[in-house]
């Protein structure tokens, strides 16, 4: 019997049976993965018993919980599909690489259609994971239909096959995990992002609200054989309903990207992954593509799944504290010393928020990103640290900016510049007000409670009266169109309001007393920001029309950094 297992207790007419122990099934564990051949089959399985082990890797966005394992062994170059179509649950499937749970390399993880493809090499063996997707706190537990198949191209070769991705209400940040491994270029097709590419898969996106969205889409993705190594991929958005017909909307070529666009109400976006040519032939690679609203990445989401972490700084030690929303699990880095003002970024652009901080005795910042330390010296001791993201031609750079109330003046890296916009006393922000993936200069000036918005890619400005002197504005999506609102929090009455800008509707909600420090984020993945405050170690959440929630997470010393705020 496995040493993992699982005590079912029953109660009936007030009588207690325990110690019913269900076994759990045999290939449990990754080290006894159930080999399985051929080029097609189907396994009639269970997972019911089954655990997760410890170092075991999230498959796609999802916890999971009660994992199963195969493994197949390649006959040649192709493409390996496994599905589990005929079960009646949600499942998660990865595919991997290694000989032990803890040196597996995830090749493909797909939390989204039951489903994954990766490109294949001869004589190497892939690890199958089958998983119960973690829903209403609990990984799902069923008898499962294991389906495996080795072809030649991935099902969406043709731009008449493109996938559906979701685009529902809400639109949660959502993985999937293919490969254009076998797929070729159809008569007709244009060059993709410039490039004559040849191996092109097709997906469609369509928003299903009646109102813009701006959508974020990331792509990144891997040699065939080759994990740690990326290939050049090219990724167009587009519009149209054929191929003579297309009209591109957002593009890039590059080993990694992002392409953000506003998805209009009634419209179907086509999306082209294909590979690079560089003279020799289209580079070929597997991928994955996550796709969801355009979010502010100086919001933390520490494990990347597109839902807010509540996150604290700790100036007594330099601690940073996040408890992840995908596996409730704690997170802690060291990284600062007391002095330092906490910033949360995504310097690497993969969805995780990094590590960073100001040293206003030296003006220097220290960003760490998975381990890889980046060191900008950037302000002086009285300027306000910020964050700035710009987007271009699929590249979105976090920027470190200061905002220098002295003179009014923000210095802009990347730009090598300063910009005079603002005075003493306004408070500064940034953020991506008008959708278009770069984040905003904004200053809220107490003394006559203005905003006033500045987008530098198209020069345009925006004032708006809403705030009185005391109030502390906190900017956030709280409407779910991808773009952030302008907001306020006074201290005096609890009370916040918000203009939505999908309406232009004030929103009122009181929330909160006058020692509390106001949070946003989109804590529950309804893909609109939440009202939240920070409490004497305590985070009191106001989920959007669905209760509150209190989560005792810190101390009362503890700088809280879910927002983009510094307050």
């Amino acid at each position: 019997m496995s040493d993992k297992f699982s005590i079912l207790t029953f109660f009936f007419i007030g009588l207690c049976f325990v110690n019913v122990a269900l076994a759990a099934p045999v290939n449990d564990n990754y080290a006894n993965a159930i080999a399985v051949s051929g080029s097609s089959g189907s396994v009639m399985t269970s997972n019911v018993g089954a655990t997760k082990e410890p170092g075991e890797p999230n498959v796609g966005l999802n916890r999971g919980g009660a994992s199963i394992w195969y493994k197949w062994t390649s006959p040649g170059t192709g493409v390996l599909k496994i599905d589990t179509g005929g079960t009646a649950i949600n499942t998660l499937v990865g595919i991997y690489m290694g000989g032990t749970v803890a040196s597996a390399q995830l090749l493909a993880g797909s939390d989204y259609c039951d489903c994954a493809y990766i490109g294949t090499i001869p004589g190497q063996t892939y690890f199958i994971s089958v998983d119960g997707r973690y829903s209403s706190g609990a990984a799902l537990q069923s008898n499962i239909q294991v389906n495996y198949s080795f072809l030649n191209s991935v099902p969406n070769d043709n731009f008449a096959n493109a996938i559906q991705l979701y685009g529902g209400t809400p639109i949660n940040t959502t993985q999937i995990t293919t490969t254009n491994v076998g797929a070729s270029k159809e008569a007709g097709e244009p060059n993709h992002a410039g490039n004559a590419g040849g191996k092109s898969v097709w997906f469609k996106f369509s928003s299903s609200l009646i109102v813009p969205q701006t959508i974020a889409m990331r792509l990144v993705n891997n040699k065939v054989g080759a994990p740690a190594v990326q290939a050049h991929e090219l990724m167009v958005v587009y519009t149209g309903s054929s191929l003579g017909s297309l009209t591109p909307v957002q593009s890039f070529s590059a080993d990694q990207g992002t392409i953000v666009f506003k998805a209009l109400p009634n419209v179907t976006y086509y999306i082209a992954v294909d590979g690079f040519d560089p003279g020799q032939g289209a580079d070929t690679g597997n991928f994955t593509l996550t796709w969801g609203l355009n979010k502010s990445s100086k919001i933390a989401d520490i494990d990347g799944d597109g839902i807010a972490d509540p996150s604290v700084y700790r100036p007594t030690t330099g601690a940073w504290y996040a408890l992840a929303s995908m596996d409730n699990t704690l997170r802690a880095a060291l990284w600062g010393t007391n002095g330092d003002k906490p910033l949360t970024t995504d310097a690497n652009d993969n969805g995780r928020s990094d590590y960073t901080v100001f040293r206003p005795d030296t003006g220097v910042w220290y960003t760490n990103s998975d381990n890889v330390v980046t060191i900008i010296n950037w302000g002086l001791a009285t300027d306000i640290p910020l964050v700035m993201t710009t987007y271009s031609n699929g590249l979105s750079v976090e920027r470190p900016v200061v905002f220098r109330p002295s003179t009014g003046e923000w210095w802009l890296t990347g730009f090598n510049t300063k910009v005079a916009f603002g005075q003493s006393g306004d408070i500064p922000m940034t953020g991506d007000f008008d959708g278009d993936g770069t984040d905003d200069l904004c200053i809220f000036r107490p003394s006559n409670g203005t905003w006033y918005i500045w987008s530098l890619v198209t020069g345009q400005y925006r004032i708006a009266k809403f705030g009185t002197a005391g109030d502390k504005p906190i900017p956030g999506d709280y409407d779910g169109d991808g773009q952030q609102d302008i907001g306020v929090y006074r201290p005096s009455t609890g009370v916040w309001y918000v203009i939505e800008s999908t309406t232009g509707a004030v929103r009122i909600e009181q929330f909160g007393i006058s020692t509390d420090i106001p949070q946003t984020g989109d804590f529950d993945g309804d893909s609109r920001d939440d009202m939240a405050v920070y409490r004497n170690g305590a985070w009191w959440i106001n989920y959007y029309g669905s209760g509150t929630k209190v989560v005792n997470f810190g101390l009362s010393t503890d700088i809280p950094v879910a927002s983009p705020i510094n307050q």
